[in-house]
């Protein structure tokens, strides 16, 4: 059923377009029989039904051609919202991973022993620029995804500032100990500066990777809501976030 309505236009056009020649057959067939009509008629009537035919002709054209062509941007639309849909779960998956990585509830355990060394892409981007088209219909959801990278950008520039302090600042005072390396040691044996900063850089990714996972998922909920709203007849990803 959904395959015939999305094809009505063309069936549409072809069968108004065939009633026009039959029309414009019958009319020469008639305007034949000069018992009928007068002479000066045969002029009129086919004009009337030549210039009526191509009119009727030139409109179904442009109707066809005028659906074809919002066909075929909804669903460049609808693909670039699929794809945005996806790397917003890409970059969901990497800030859990964030968040597991720094599991320990003892906070100076992270700070000296976790070099946040996992594979965080910082190129998994969401085309906002080319969802425009949303804007029309709803600013805020837009709005609200841009938030949501932009949360997600901050995520992984602390994450890279902090690898660089870690490597000047930490990794230099751990050198400095010989043997196991214990908790109580490691307060001794590097700066407060350091022992402060360390912990701090913590603190804030845990905090900017839980606010960055919460406005992703609603960023990815809001969007497919509306992508279903704005084009009903594509199907857009659903997962499990």
């Amino acid at each position: 059923m959904s395959k015939i309505k999305f094809c009505l236009p063309e069936f549409m056009a072809i069968a108004a377009v065939a009633l026009v020649l039959n029309l414009w057959v019958l009319f020469s067939l008639f305007i034949e029989n000069t018992t009928v009509l007068g002479l000066g008629y045969d002029y009129v009537l086919r004009f009337v039904s030549t210039g009526g035919a191509s009119l009727a002709g030139a409109y179904f054209a442009f109707k066809l051609n005028s659906s074809k062509s919002k066909t075929e941007t909804e669903s460049k639309e609808a693909e670039k919202v699929n794809i945005a849909l996806l790397n917003i779960y890409a970059q969901t998956a990497v800030v859990r991973e964030v968040r597991f990585d720094l599991r320990n509830e003892y906070i100076f355990a992270e700070a000296f022993f976790n070099k946040l060394n996992g594979f965080y892409n910082p190129n998994i981007s969401i085309p906002a620029g080319e969802l425009s088209s949303l804007l029309v219909h709803n600013p805020n959801t837009v709005s609200k995804l841009i938030h949501s990278q932009n949360l997600y950008l901050q995520l992984l520039d602390s994450i890279s500032k902090r690898n660089d302090f870690y490597t000047k600042k930490i990794e230099p005072s751990l050198s400095n100990i010989s043997g196991p390396r214990d908790i109580n040691l490691l307060k001794n044996a590097v700066p407060q500066s350091v022992h402060e900063d360390a912990v701090n850089w913590i603190d804030i990714i845990k905090t900017q990777a839980e606010w960055a996972e919460k406005e992703l998922l609603l960023a990815f909920e809001n969007l497919r809501k509306l992508a279903i709203e704005i084009y009903p007849k594509y199907k857009f990803i659903n997962v499990q976030t």
